[in-house]
């Protein structure tokens, strides 16, 4: 192995909670041929002390300030533009790597694969416990489809986090995919894209990360534009779908209506607009309408 180059570029975007970045920093391996990059999304000086942030100074760690605060999704596209590894990882400042990444990055530093997929855990960021969503990370990503063969397609058209896999460098660039600078929902469409054209997906069976979950965490935000931002990237997700013929994967977006609905008729007006501009049936798939209504309404 040509320790002489990079092999692998791990990106990290970070907001105001130094402390969990440092961890996640503490998880990582330093090694020459791995690159860390970490971008701050103006963070607040109230917050962060920016005389000693973490990674500054550190080996095989690069740090790099923004004072656009334009979220994730910029931050991302900012650590995309820095990446030099053949393989790329994304991280979230509030989670960590849970093994020796080594031995995985040794295995896959030559392989032909496009996406790589490594098990997934979930931890209270208080209590540190397993979480529900723990027990069904699998399920939920469809890594189980794919790793008992049954669907991949469910697999590319349902895992909409970047991180728990690798991803080729060449991939990205080929296709010029990028993270949407959106408020809520910014991976979304790379990971549908990346997966769409990805042409060999691997998986290594072993819990290399774990996914802390934070309760005022953006995940967790029921605010009006965070609602209104995932709801219009569901409406692109949607399109995607149908123009590349795989409109049987589209959603329905009766619950986002629902809650947006909430926010009063200007809002719902608004929401029917992005039907029209995205072209998209806002009762699509129709029969979900029931179940989402009963739902919302507690019946």
């Amino acid at each position: 192995m040509d320790m002489n180059m990079i092999n692998y570029s791990i990106i990290i975007p970070h907001k105001n909670i130094p402390d969990l970045l440092q961890r996640c920093l503490n998880s990582i391996p330093r090694r020459t041929d791995i690159q860390i990059i970490v971008v701050d999304d103006n963070s607040d000086p109230k917050k962060v002390d920016f005389e000693h942030f973490p990674g500054v100074g550190e080996k095989c760690v690069e740090v790099y300030f923004t004072k656009e605060g334009k979220g994730a999704g910029y931050a991302r596209n900012m650590g995309l533009k820095y990446a030099k590894g053949k393989w790329l990882l994304f991280a979230d400042a509030d989670d960590y790597f849970v093994d020796d990444l080594l031995p995985f990055f040794d295995e896959y530093v030559y392989s032909v694969l496009d996406i790589v997929f490594f098990d997934v855990e979930s931890r209270d960021n208080i209590t540190n416990e397993l979480t529900n969503e723990s027990r069904n990370i699998s399920e939920a990503l469809h890594i189980c489809d794919f790793k008992e063969k049954t669907s991949l397609v469910n697999l590319v058209f349902n895992n909409e986090v970047p991180w728990g896999k690798i991803i080729k460098n060449n991939l990205v660039k080929q296709y010029g995919i990028l993270f949407d600078e959106v408020l809520a929902s910014n991976d979304t469409m790379f990971m549908l894209k990346s997966l769409y054209y990805a042409t060999a997906i691997g998986f290594f069976d072993k819990i290399l990360y774990c996914w802390s979950t934070r309760q005022n965490s953006l995940v967790h935000s029921l605010s009006k534009d965070i609602i209104m931002s995932r709801y219009e990237v569901c409406l692109r997700r949607n399109r995607f779908c149908i123009d590349k013929g795989y409109k049987i994967y589209s959603r329905s977006i009766a619950n986002w209506l629902l809650q947006i609905a909430n926010f009063g008729i200007i809002s719902l007006y608004e929401a029917f607009v992005l039907c029209y501009k995205y072209r998209i049936n806002p009762f699509i798939k129709c029969q979900n309408w029931l179940r989402y209504i009963r739902a919302y309404m507690c019946i």
